[in-house]
């Protein structure tokens, strides 16, 4: 009989936190809406239902924050209304200029100097360091603009241009897949060592591409990456860190805030460990670190990459939002000054081509509802890791002794990703648009989320990770496929920011209907 894990007496159960989260933005909708209307009354109303949580059952407190999550669209002063119209001329909202300068859809939006939008990332900072934000419809949309980007510089330069990556994202290794752009080759690498023994002895000039979804894109990753590389042959380093936590970073912290000359004092700059927090057998966090660099020894274009629909907005999803984030510092040499023009330059262009430049209605909303915050933000992220920490001890216990399918763990721990090794998968790029073979699956999952909801515990089909509930998707493994080599298709389960004895809960249903599951050959 397996014990089942309990939350340490220190921290909150999930229902509580999710109440505080909900609290944190019905109180700045509330501050704004007018009296005895209609929406204030709303929102009192669904304050009302999150003051006493204790005995909501957890399913129906996610599914009533989704409910909110209309409430805040139909409510918020920056969407839900005319606003979202391209254009906000005539808009008499002193808030517009605070979030940003322009009236009008572009990409080169303007901030206030003391918009926190203009530098979205606390440990930004130090003596001599210049940092410039562009924001995009997504993060995907982002890292399409950068590629094109990528392209106009080789070009302008007359010389090919070599993207090294570790493992990527499924929609990313499509987008390299097929963009065979000219002067640009784009090689994939299976680990940290070969990445930067390619680099270093490159013949043209390099960018690296770091993503945090797989092996070896973690903000430890970065800093040897930033140490180790030889400045004259690679100019940029790229970080997509969507699956980090927005505070997770290469540098030790630094002086004054950027924003000390504004009314609101500095926010201490958090230190946190640079590798995920693991969980040993007793569920006791386990984490070592990475030394970090100083700001002064940043050598390239540092650019940070990210999805904020996911980690930064309480698990609600309330709107598509990417950015792009370029810093240099004072050591700046070799090609990395060739990067920092070459973005200057060709990014905002390549955004506005692309239509991926974002749009002013969803970064009024985001200011409007005081999102992210760091703190909500960075216990959430906690959560959500231990969980998927937890889960992925429990599957691999259950499930490998079968033979049939193999749990990998992931360093981000966002979710948790079992391979199928039965189920055979079509062409990860370019392959048939369905796939009758998954149908079992489909039903299957199905039939997962309707034994869990029979415990109020939410697991649903979703393509995303970073909410309040469980979420179960697939796809096709990697080209080439990992780890057996075989086509076959990837289960990936997103573990919610449960109590430890929901996760385990959830994890051992998974693995139930997994294990009985005797063959995955499609009903003819």
């Amino acid at each position: 009989m397996r014990i089942r894990p309990v939350l340490p007496a220190d921290e909150q159960p999930q229902l509580h936190r999710m109440a505080e989260e909900v609290r944190h933005i019905l109180d700045r909708l509330l501050a704004g809406a007018p009296a005895a209307t209609d929406t204030r009354n709303r929102l009192l109303d669904e304050l009302s239902w999150w003051q006493d949580v204790d005995d909501r059952p957890l399913d129906e407190a996610v599914e009533r924050s989704f409910l909110l999550r209309q409430v805040i669209l139909r409510s918020a002063p920056s969407d839900g209304t005319w606003r979202n119209a391209l254009s906000y001329i005539g808009d008499p909202d002193p808030v517009d200029e605070q979030v940003c300068t322009y009236d009008y859809d572009r990409a080169e939006i303007r901030f206030a100097p003391d918009s926190p939008l203009a530098r979205p990332y606390a440990w930004m900072r130090g003596d001599g360091c210049a940092v410039e934000t562009w924001y995009s419809r997504t993060g995907m949309s982002a890292i399409t603009a950068w590629l094109i980007a990528v392209a106009r510089m080789a070009a302008e330069r007359g010389m090919p241009h070599l993207v090294l990556t570790n493992r990527l994202y499924h929609e990313a290794e499509i987008l390299f897949d097929m963009a065979r752009l000219a002067d640009v080759t784009v090689r994939k690498h299976d680990d940290l060592d070969s990445l930067l023994a390619a680099a270093n002895e490159a013949e043209h000039p390099v960018v690296i591409f770091l993503d945090s979804s797989r092996p070896d894109g973690t903000a430890a990753a970065l800093t040897r990456l930033l140490r180790e590389i030889d400045p004259t042959k690679v100019g940029s380093v790229l970080w997509d860190n969507t699956c980090a936590s927005a505070s997770d970073s290469p540098f030790e912290p630094a002086g004054p805030s950027w924003s000390e000359a504004s009314e609101a004092p500095a926010a201490p700059l958090p230190v946190e460990p640079l590798t995920l927090l693991d969980l040993d057998d007793d569920g006791v966090g386990q984490a070592s670190t990475t030394p970090r660099l100083r700001t002064d020894e940043l050598t390239t274009t540092l650019v940070v990459l990210r999805s904020h629909a996911k980690l930064d907005q309480l698990g609600l999803e309330l709107c598509s939002l990417g950015s792009v984030v370029m810093m240099t510092g004072p050591a700046n040499t070799g090609e990395g000054p060739h990067w920092q023009t070459g973005m200057q330059r060709f990014f905002a262009d390549s955004l506005a081509v692309t239509g991926a430049c974002a749009s002013p209605a969803t970064l009024r909303l985001m200011a409007s509802l005081g999102l992210p915050d760091e703190s909500l933000s960075r216990r959430a992220n906690r959560h959500l890791r231990q969980a998927n920490a937890l889960a992925a001890r429990i599957l691999i216990d259950e499930l490998t002794p079968t033979g049939r399918y193999q749990v990998e763990e992931n360093e981000h721990g966002c979710f948790v990703e079992i391979h199928l090794l039965e189920l055979p998968g079509p062409e990860p790029i370019g392959g048939p648009p369905t796939w009758p073979v998954w149908d079992e699956l489909d039903r299957e999952l199905t039939r997962i989320g309707e034994h869990a909801a029979e415990r109020s515990i939410p697991i649903w089909k979703s393509a995303s990770f970073g909410f309040h509930y469980t979420g179960l998707s697939w796809y096709s493994a990697e080209d080439p496929p990992r780890p057996q080599g075989h086509a076959h298709t990837v289960l990936r389960v997103c573990f919610g920011m449960h109590d430890p004895a929901v996760t385990a809960e959830a994890a051992e249903i998974i693995a139930e209907h997994l294990t009985r599951k005797s063959s995955w050959t499609p009903i003819s």
